[in-house]
Parts: C-alpha cells; structure tokens; sequence
C-alpha cells in the first residue's frame, strides 16, 4: 500500500488554524467594549472587563483582571495576579502644580487587590518620576495613592485613606480608614494606624517601642 504524504498546503492549513484559535482565546479575555491602546501590552491570560480603557504604553501582566470600568490611563506597568475594581483610575498624570507633561512612571507589583474608586497618579520629574506599589497590598474603597509614593508589601489601607505625595510606606502595615498622612512622611513596617489619623511626621513601628 503506498504510504500518504500530507502536502504542504495541509500543514500550513492546520497552523493557520492553530493561530485562529489562540487569538480567539486571547481575545475572549477583552471584553468587546474595552478600548485598547496599540502601544498597550497585555499578556494573554490577562482579563480585561467591560468598559474598561488602557491607554499608551501600559503593560499588564500574567493573570491580571480588571473587572470593569476600570481605566489605566498611560504609562504603567502592571505585575501578575491583580485584581482592579470598578472605577479604579490607574496612572493619571499628578495633582501638582509643577507637573508638566513630563513622561512619568506608575509600577504595581504582583498580588495586589484594588478596590472601588481608587486613584494611583504617577510620579513627577522633580523626585524619581515614578510611584511605586509592591505586592500583595489591599487597597480598600476610594483609596488616593499619590505621586513619588513608595508602598512597600503586605499593606492594608483601609477606605478612604488618603496618601500625600512623596510618602513612603514600609510592609506589614495597617492604615485605619478616612485616614491621611501629610506629604514627605514615612510609615516604618509593622505600624498600626488608627482610623480617622492625620499622620504628619515619621511614624514608627511597634516594634521599635514608640506608639
């Protein structure tokens, strides 16, 4: 019996298939109403909800959902395993005078939950052009994170809370909700902040005996 040699138009046939069915499956994960930058990066496990928009120069990351109505307007990079809640402004240029369309960063880790309503800016020029989120933080409703920030990992902010430019926060902190810490401050790791504080100068652990 003579043997069956597929031509070559058949394997090509089959790639082109193969190709169809994993653009299909990334594109499953946008919504149809999401809009999309060309200049977005957006790995394919990544979900991107309804009425979503991700502007220029973002990236998004392994297994990263936007739930819906989120938007990230530019200049962001995303990690793995987040979870971003309706209305979350992501990356929108600083609230500070000075600011002048001065191409600036906005970096979040992996593992970080942002709830409803939150607002992350992006840095400034005058400090290190870029604010900064680890991972594993729980940012809770109507969260305002501003520029040149520095969060480090394993942080709670509870709702309303509100962080002035140029602030650093440890790991392994708590920050009470309607809570609000003046800029240039720092939050060592392990602090505990009560609700409804106004933090104004440096706040130290526990641990190192001042309460």
């Amino acid at each position: 019996m003579a043997s069956f040699m597929k031509p070559n138009w058949l394997y090509l046939a089959d790639y082109l298939f193969a190709l169809n069915d994993t653009r299909a499956h990334i594109m499953s994960q946008i919504h149809p109403t999401a809009l999309i930058s060309p200049s977005a990066q957006i790995d394919e496990t990544a979900i991107i909800g309804p009425y979503c928009i991700i502007g220029d120069e973002v990236s998004i990351g392994p297994h990263t959902v936007l739930h819906r109505h989120v938007v990230v307007t530019k200049l962001t990079r995303i990690g793995a395993h987040n979870q971003f809640y309706q209305f979350a402004s992501v990356g929108e240029d600083p609230q500070d005078l000075k600011y002048a369309g001065e191409r600036t960063w906005l970096e979040i880790g992996d593992h970080n939950t942002i709830r409803e309503a939150c607002s992350l800016h992006r840095g400034t020029a005058q400090d290190s052009e870029l604010t900064k989120i680890g991972s594993h933080n729980l940012l809770m409703v109507n969260t305002h994170v501003a520029h040149d920030c520095v969060i480090g990992d394993h942080n709670v902010l509870a709702n309303n809370v509100g962080v002035a430019g140029h602030v650093t926060i440890g790991s392994h902190t708590i920050i009470g909700g309607n809570s609000g810490i003046h800029q240039f401050c720092t939050v060592d790791d392990y602090s505990l902040v009560g609700g409804a504080s106004l933090i104004l100068k440096r706040r130290r652990s526990v641990y190192d005996g001042v309460w």
